[in-house]
């Protein structure tokens, strides 16, 4: 249940560093964006195997 609320309190602050680094141009930034929507689709999986975990 905690490990749960963790992974969807990680999955909304990624959310968020995506939408506020998304507009932005400089090199650094866009790369960081980049990483961040990878660990983002990280989370949603892990997220998602943590739910199929506690329902078995």
């Amino acid at each position: 249940m905690a490990a749960i609320s963790i992974l969807e309190e990680m999955e909304l602050l990624f959310q968020d560093i995506v939408y506020q680094l998304g507009s932005q141009k400089a090199q650094a930034i866009e790369e960081l964006c980049e990483v961040s929507r990878k660990v983002l689709e990280n989370i949603v999986i892990v997220d998602n195997q943590v739910g199929r975990g506690m329902i078995n």
